[in-house]
């Protein structure tokens, strides 16, 4: 009788519509976005925990109350290691003191101003603070406290934050003048020195690099370090359609595989080697730092509605593989959609995977798996569908696995055991199937809310 019972709840409950799930799946705020400043939507913006939101003053104050009046952080960008001279006169406080000050001050005080001359513009010049001088340092660091004194943010998110910009060539007189007026430190130890003070104002307010774990010194003194396009990218390679309501325009790709030697040639273990890499300068870090988050990119899904016109629709594939990539490590996970950002709103930001179990992601034929106390992910290279059979203690017995990729359910845990069905998308820009990337979740509360 027990076991009809349970057999007539799984009918009823995979029979339930796709608009119910928010009655048995588990919820919670995502944990990082970054805001289309084009079009700003309060209501996907409020759905997460903290959101960046452009420079001071690109988001109307009205906003960010009411982002912040619905539990999300909202920091603010910077670029780290520079500012621009605007030639009208118009630069911020900061750059007023830098520029006067120039000849202590900036890096470059007579040019070069790589930055702008690369980019064409003939409206600025870009200088580079001077971090070994400690009256630079300090000015740097109370500018950036007397904007998050005034209440509207929770912190800061650095471009450039590594400092390792100055090794390359183009900035190689930079480099030079660092050496000749600082003999005794380095420009890297002298950025993470810049850190630590900001840390140490800051108290509870958030920091957020770009790659800083280029400078590993840096995360000890920072909360959360963002890594681009570790799991995909977007890139034009020529190809040309006509769009709707774009006419005839070039289209990007996705690229699955950014971080190998030829992206077109690439592997998952040549992703796998930068994840577990993270991974380990994570547990090195020690500070306040808490987590990567892969913010990754990817081309819309082109689809054909009429002859020789096309349709940008949701990358559910891409956004799905690069998820569940950052996943196999705990990482926090988000993708833009350069080409159109409102196709980047999902509700896969949303479900609770709850905790990692185990010390890390494990091998399965065919790809990986990684188990969390309310679900699993898996990623791997299948070119045909397949059944994928698991078997482990971290898999809830006698749980009903919910497949969020399918909206389907795959059924109950038996034995610690389940298979799932894994059918790979293809991926147009090397003709043959994408890495999959698929995740599966436990229902939670009563199921007696399930009609």
């Amino acid at each position: 009788m027990k076991g009809l019972i349970s057999s007539l709840l799984f009918l009823l409950i995979s029979l339930a519509p796709a608009a119910s799930l928010k009655n048995f799946l588990p919820i919670k705020k995502g944990d990082y976005a970054t805001l289309d400043l084009d079009r700003p939507s309060l209501a996907w913006a409020r759905r997460f925990s903290m959101v960046e939101a452009g420079g001071p003053g690109e988001l109307s104050e009205d906003l960010i109350i009411q982002l912040r009046s619905s539990g999300t952080r909202v920091i603010f960008y910077r670029w780290f290691p520079a500012d621009y001279h605007y030639m009208d006169g118009e630069d911020d406080p900061l750059m007023q003191w830098a520029y006067t000050n120039r000849n202590f001050a900036t890096l470059n005080p007579d040019g070069p101003f790589p930055h702008c001359e690369e980019s064409g513009y003939d409206w600025c010049q870009d200088y580079y603070f001077d971090f070994g001088n400690d009256r630079v340092r300090r000015r740097f660091v109370n500018y950036l406290m007397e904007i998050l004194a005034k209440g509207l943010y929770d912190g800061i998110f650095f471009d450039w934050a590594s400092g390792v910009f100055i090794n390359e060539e183009i900035y190689s007189p930079m480099r030079v003048t660092f050496r000749l007026r600082h003999p005794e430190t380095s420009y890297l130890r002298a950025v993470a020195e810049t850190y630590r003070l900001l840390r140490h104002r800051v108290n509870d307010g958030l920091i957020v690099t770009n790659q800083g774990f280029r400078n590993p010194a840096v995360l000890t003194f920072v909360d959360y370090d963002m890594t681009e396009s570790y799991g995909t990218g977007s890139e034009y390679f020529g190809k040309v359609l006509r769009v709707e309501g774009r006419g005839v325009v070039s289209i990007p790709q996705t690229v699955y595989y950014p971080v190998s030697p030829d992206p077109l040639k690439g592997s998952l273990k040549d992703t796998l080697f930068y994840l577990d890499y993270l991974w380990n300068l994570k547990l090195k870090a020690g500070g306040r730092f808490k987590n990567f988050i892969y913010m990754n990119y990817a081309a819309p899904e082109f689809r054909e509605v009429s002859p020789g016109l096309y349709r940008a629709t949701f990358p559910k594939g891409a956004i799905f593989f690069g998820y569940s990539v950052a996943k196999l490590r705990g990482f926090i996970s988000y993708t833009e959609i350069p080409f159109d950002r409102s196709l980047e709103k999902t509700d896969l930001y949303f479900y609770d995977l709850g905790k990692p179990r185990g010390d890390s992601y494990e091998k399965v034929k065919g790809g990986f798996v990684r188990y969390y106390t309310g679900g699993l992910v898996v990623v791997g290279e299948w070119e045909r569908p397949v059944n994928l059979c698991l078997n482990s203690p971290f898999l809830r017995e006698k749980a009903l696995v919910y497949d969020l990729y399918r909206k389907t359910w795959a059924g109950r845990v038996k034995n610690h055991s389940i298979c799932v069905r894994i059918e790979p998308e293809p991926d147009n820009l090397r003709g043959k199937s994408a890495p999959s990337g698929r995740v599966f979740l436990y229902p939670s509360g009563s199921l007696e809310k399930i009609r």
